[in-house]
């Protein structure tokens, strides 16, 4: 069992435990509710220039999870615009990517030979694709350090990974803090209601897919992936 399937184990068991603890004494506090109340009063003391460095330093941990968008989701609610935040999260988040695009082009000797050199094939032959490659990974949540890092290596030119990529992640996050301006009530006015067993196992619940949902994208080794669709495409 690796490290990533022990942290899974132990944030479900913790669940689990909790699960069972509201089933038996319901009147217990509930730690998400709790939790939910001061990312809300977080978010209102670190305002935009806040949603702005936490999406680049959500942005500039390479190859490591973090889990920054519930800024911008707690964010599309007044007194915030849900547009200003996207394009200020964008902007900080393709910053921190970029510090990807420099950790490979200052470092190309540290990566393989052999790999540098079908990615730099690979985007000689495909040349039209790769900008949209940065745009679609920048619009998903799937982790894009494993590409933006060999760009640099391949000394892609770094404002045809900025441009795409600060669309992308614009596009992505202004969606983020709209659904939060959408849903944020809908999910407080449940928490303000969420007395009964029902309500705060539908809590447990909710969160445990949540974690799973992140555990299983994290868990795929987009590396490698890559790595096989380009020395197929060679």
């Amino acid at each position: 069992m690796n490290r990533s399937e022990i942290i899974l184990l132990s944030v479900l068991t913790i669940l689990g435990i909790y699960w069972v603890l509201i089933l038996l004494l319901p009147e217990i506090l509930s730690p998400i509710t709790l939790t939910f109340y001061a990312f809300q009063d977080f978010t209102l003391f670190i305002g935009y220039p806040g949603v702005f460095l936490i999406s680049l330093i959500g942005n500039a941990t390479i190859l490591i999870p973090f889990p920054y968008i519930a800024v911008p989701f707690f964010m599309g609610v007044d007194p915030f615009n849900p547009w200003i935040t996207g394009i200020l999260a964008g902007f900080g988040a393709i910053i921190g990517e970029m510090t990807g695009y420099i950790a490979g082009y200052f470092g190309r000797e540290l990566i393989d030979s052999e790999k540098a050199e079908s990615f730099s094939n690979y985007i000689e032959h495909h040349a039209h694709s790769t900008p949209i490659i940065i745009w679609f990974l920048a619009i998903t949540p799937i982790p894009d350090d494993f590409f933006i890092v060999p760009l640099g290596a391949a000394r892609y030119p770094w404002w045809k990974v900025f441009v795409p990529g600060f669309i992308g992640k614009t596009m992505f996050l202004t969606g983020i803090a709209w659904a939060g301006r959408l849903g944020l009530n809908w999910i407080e006015m449940f928490f303000a209601n969420g007395d009964s067993i029902i309500s705060r196992s539908v809590e447990v619940i909710a969160v445990i897919l949540i974690v799973i949902a992140i555990f299983a994208v994290t868990r795929v080794d987009w590396s490698t992936v890559t790595e096989r669709k380009i020395i197929d495409s060679n």
